[in-house]
């Protein structure tokens, strides 16, 4: 019988949705969180309890105050974070069940990954390629040949707040040097794509590697795998030299010639895991329950897609690109995330989630896309673009 109960934050996300499938069909108890009433994960069979948290960004500590008590009351013995929640739990770690502590990476290591500038540091000294990236406070060292640049916050997420200048734009901005909290990067003309991995004490038990096609905004909304065995060495060099437990994301641009140059980690789930929805022993994975003898990958030649935002988003980019018959190959042919014949509640649940995005985001003057995120997310306020 399987005696493990799991706690699955942050179940807004589509990527919650399925670890808790996942979890749930394999007989694990699963009790799901989220800040509101409508998030997307709640309307899965396979959620036994849902419960309202506080807010993170109300409060780190309250929050996590709460998600310790749900550990201690429903006796859990796993939790996994999907968004950027993870950061806030590994702060007030102190607070949770020492056995659940066990499973958080410490806070100083996670803010490494989460900050662009410095998570960038690292992986050079790693010996991964990155493009050449500055503090605003430097001096100026960026080769004289480089005419293309991108500033962005070392606290972000989808792309938000990202520009691309040209050298004049780029040189004043450095020596205004009223911009914190951002950094300078060369601009790398490519194809991007990311990685994906569950990892535990520096062992990596799933990964892979995606591109997109569609996109809505800078979030993609079809996922297509890739197989490389450098990206498979760079996520597991970076797990393993951070010691990390939970999910991690490394975005890149390859460049024309093939070269791979990363740009950001994100610690906490992706996209990535949505290949992993049919694999069997993702559970055992994810549980620790069985020593696998090799780390799980995705199946080749299945993609998936946000199949609402394929309809809209999707849609909107094939007529600008004049690109409506592979549009609709990939309609016809991806994988739907949310709809599961299954599990058939979260398909019109996302309805009800999306409109509380929409209304959130109308009341405070955002997009949707950040309004999914603004009561979650970890960052630094200091500076604007």
């Amino acid at each position: 019988m399987n005696k493990n109960v799991v706690l699955v934050t942050g179940v807004r996300a589509p990527s919650g949705l399925d670890v808790i499938r996942v979890l749930g069909s394999n007989g694990t108890k699963v009790i799901a969180t989220d800040t509101f009433t409508q998030a997307l994960g709640k309307y899965s069979k396979y959620c036994d309890q849902f419960i309202v948290t506080p807010a993170p960004v109300d409060g780190g500590k309250a929050f996590v105050e709460a998600i310790a008590k749900i550990c201690v009351d429903q006796q859990v013995t796993h939790i996994y974070s999907i968004c950027e929640e993870a950061i806030y739990i590994s702060e007030h770690k102190g607070i949770l069940p020492k056995n659940i502590q066990e499973q958080v990476t410490n806070f100083r290591d996670i803010i490494k990954l989460h900050n662009k500038e410095v998570f960038l540091q690292l992986v050079n000294k790693l010996g991964i390629k990155s493009p050449k990236t500055q503090n605003l406070n430097e001096a100026w060292s960026f080769n004289k040949n480089t005419n293309k640049y991108i500033v962005k916050p070392n606290f972000s997420r989808f792309g938000t707040k990202i520009k691309i200048l040209n050298k004049e734009q780029a040189f004043k901005l450095f020596e205004d040097k009223k911009l914190k909290g951002h950094c300078l990067q060369e601009f790398i003309q490519g194809q991007p794509l990311s990685s994906f991995a569950f990892s535990y004490k520096g062992e990596v038990k799933l990964i892979a590697h995606y591109k997109a096609n569609y996109y809505s905004g800078k979030a993609a909304i079809n996922f297509i795998p890739v197989f490389d065995e450098q990206l498979d060495d760079n996520i597991n060099e970076v797990s393993k030299h951070m010691n990390y437990s939970g999910f991690i994301g490394l975005d890149y641009i390859e460049s024309k010639n093939g070269e791979f140059y990363i740009l950001e980690c994100n610690p906490r789930c992706t996209s990535g895991f949505h290949f992993f929805k049919k694999i069997p022993n993702v559970s055992e994975g994810l549980l620790q329950t069985k020593n696998l003898n090799q780390v799980i990958k995705p199946i080749a030649d299945k993609s998936y897609q946000l199949f609402l935002a394929m309809l809209v988003y999707g849609s909107l980019q094939a007529v600008r690109e004049l690109s409506c018959l592979t549009w609709l190959k990939n309609i016809l042919f991806s994988r739907p995330v949310v709809l599961s014949k299954t599990d058939l509640r979260p398909f019109f649940g996302q309805l009800v989630t999306l409109f509380y995005f929409i209304k959130n985001g109308i009341s405070k003057g955002i997009s949707p896309i950040e309004s999914s995120v603004v009561d979650i997310k970890w960052e630094s306020n200091e500076g604007d673009i």
